[in-house]
């Protein structure tokens, strides 16, 4: 063999080389690219996201990851033709929702910030006595909805939560068989703190000692019977919150998950 087929031979052996390795680069590269979720703001607890998109050519809804570190890799997403979104939670800090994200093809960072914690004043009207076990009742009902509040990352506290005595009030007998049509002359008569959710414990709702009302979506509304289990009051809440009733309608969603009565 000459010389110049030798060296023929050096150059394609070494443009094979060089294409290899040029290979294993691109791959390595693309085996350490990832989509990151960056959180900030946080209140030191272990956080949980879901994320919307395309992954691995489907559609991903509500993919789940769970992390104590701030960022969180993910994996590749792009972008889907029905849902782009993460949902960032954390014990103490309200839901945070970025969408649409705009997935590339490539590595994404999804930056999401924490608000504070969202204070909810409410004063608890005791109308129907004795004020004494009806003042528990309501603290009762108040560490309740804190704990599913906590178990559930809302992000939520009560902050002012007050207690009023309004047994002795000579219009309490007026509205202890209570209905939503007295609303306005409960609220008139025998008291409302505005800029609050104002809550009443009477003797009956709507006919049961052991029913409640909100008497509407989104209100600052709750009226309770004075048998009402400690779960009631998260319950009403979810009506001030602006949630409905999942079985009136056709399709239970994720953006409404309000069961019309359950103890769990």
């Amino acid at each position: 063999m000459n010389a110049r087929c030798r060296e023929r031979i050096v150059s394609v052996r070494d443009m094979r080389c060089c294409l290899a390795l040029a290979v294993v680069s691109l791959l390595g590269a693309c085996e350490g690219a990832t989509d990151r979720v960056l959180l900030s703001r946080g209140s030191g607890n272990d956080h949980g996201i879901l994320v919307d998109g395309l992954e691995g050519g489907s559609s991903r809804r509500d993919a789940r990851f769970t992390s104590g570190e701030t960022a969180i890799e993910i994996g590749m997403f792009s972008a889907s033709p029905v849902s782009n979104e993460v949902i960032a939670f954390t014990h103490h800090r309200p839901v945070v929702v970025e969408t649409p994200v705009a997935w590339t093809d490539g590595a994404d960072t999804v930056e999401l910030a924490f608000e504070d914690e969202i204070a909810i004043p409410v004063t608890a009207w005791i109308v129907h006595g004795p004020f004494e076990e009806q003042r528990d009742r309501a603290i009762d009902a108040c560490v309740n909805t804190a704990l599913v509040w906590n178990a559930e990352r809302m992000g939520v506290r009560f902050e002012p939560f007050d207690i009023k005595d309004a047994t002795a009030d000579p219009q309490a007998a007026r509205y202890l068989q209570f209905t939503c049509d007295d609303r306005a002359g409960i609220q008139a008569e025998i008291g409302a703190d505005p800029g609050r959710i104002n809550i009443y414990l009477v003797e009956t709702v709507d006919g049961g000692t052991g029913r409640g009302q909100a008497c509407g979506i989104g209100s600052d509304f709750v009226a309770m019977g004075h048998t009402a289990g400690e779960d009631l009051l998260v319950h009403e809440l979810g009506h001030d919150f602006a949630l409905d009733h999942v079985d009136t309608f056709p399709d239970f969603d994720n953006a409404n998950v309000l069961f019309s009565a359950s103890g769990v």
